[in-house]
């Protein structure tokens, strides 16, 4: 987590810096640093949103990799409609009953711990009333079935939740968000993949170019060829063009 502050686990770098690091690293065939949940998703939820004492609580851990993760957003009924959520939070005083079941929440039975969107306002608009909550998978109430593939293995489970008591401290930031908050989670995590992938072309054009460089055809390098000076220059222009896209979409999700 280079760009997380210091005193959360992290390298303390900018926006820039971070972006810069990612792909010098892809560039190199470095292995790629520790990917989860925690770190793609919730962590940069938690530094804008979190209060100080949930990010005292969960940020380092997430960094140094002591605890696992796990994302509770689709259910049966809605699928990818992540704003058609059913899942109950009910208000009981100082803390929430939650009564209702997630689909496909990958490795939800080894997960210590799962971000959650659950309604808490049935009266709301459809995109309101959803509250983004994080709480124990050892909790009461808490229980997942393993969905069998083809494959036979089961990365995805079925995970339950009856009668769940999840204290009030535990909601990320405005109980009516959820739903932007989980947005913006999902944004973060794509430019992150976005930026590796553009790292991984430039790796590509440069295997490519040295490639035709060294490559000969009757005599002469295939450099040489008009077409293929052409194909290059074309590769190389929808490589900067993405970059540049990418990186107005990182300037724009780190504005307030």
């Amino acid at each position: 987590v280079p760009q997380w502050p210091r005193e959360c686990g992290g390298g303390g770098l900018s926006v820039e810096e971070a972006k810069i690091l990612r792909e010098e690293m892809a560039r190199i065939s470095a292995r790629p640093a520790l990917a989860s949940f925690g770190i793609d998703m919730l962590g940069p939820a938690l530094l804008k949103y979190g209060s100080k004492e949930q990010q005292q609580k969960h940020l380092l851990k997430i960094a140094r990799g002591e605890i696992r993760w796990c994302q509770g957003y689709s259910e049966p009924n809605a699928g990818s409609d992540l704003a058609s959520v059913q899942t109950e939070a009910k208000d009981i005083g100082d803390h929430y009953r939650i009564n209702g079941s997630k689909i496909w929440t990958s490795n939800a039975d080894k997960a210590d711990w799962i971000f959650c969107l659950v309604r808490t306002d049935s009266d709301a608009p459809k995109h309101q009333g959803i509250s983004f909550v994080l709480f124990d998978m050892q909790s009461p109430g808490v229980s997942t079935v393993p969905i069998k593939l083809i494959s036979g293995q089961s990365p995805f489970c079925q995970t339950f939740f009856d009668d769940v008591k999840v204290p009030k401290e535990n909601v990320l930031g405005d109980p009516s968000k959820g739903f932007y908050y989980l947005m913006e989670g999902l944004a973060e995590e794509r430019l992150i993949a976005a930026t590796q992938n553009i790292a991984a072309a430039h790796k590509a054009f440069d295997l490519t170019r040295t490639f035709v460089m060294e490559r000969k055809i009757f005599g002469k390098p295939l450099s040489a060829q008009q077409n293929t000076q052409f194909t290059l220059a074309e590769m190389a222009a929808e490589i900067d063009m993405a970059k540049v896209y990418v990186d107005k979409c990182v300037t724009w999700l780190n504005e307030d």
